[in-house]
């Protein structure tokens, strides 16, 4: 993270950005490209064309409900199954 923040503050300083976005992909559906750990540091200026993913239309109550019971389920899940 230390990494992270000095690439923050150089991108801040040499390109004057009105914010920054910082994520980390994992797997081919979270976007990742680059198949090792790494965070992207995004300038990002008011009226850019990146839009957030996760801004959809909300979804209906009994699919979240579903989604927390899932989450919250006592079952864990053992180490080395997560990616599977």
């Amino acid at each position: 993270m230390e990494c992270v923040h000095q690439v923050a503050l150089l991108l801040k300083n040499a390109l004057d950005p009105d914010g920054l976005t910082l994520f980390q992909a994992n797997r081919t559906a979270g976007w990742q490209d680059v198949f090792h750990m790494h965070v992207h540091v995004v300038p990002r200026y008011d009226g850019d064309r990146l839009v957030k993913p996760w801004d959809v239309p909300p979804t209906d109550e009994i699919h979240l409900d579903e989604v927390l019971r899932r989450i919250t389920a006592d079952d864990s899940t053992s180490p080395g199954e997560q990616d599977k």
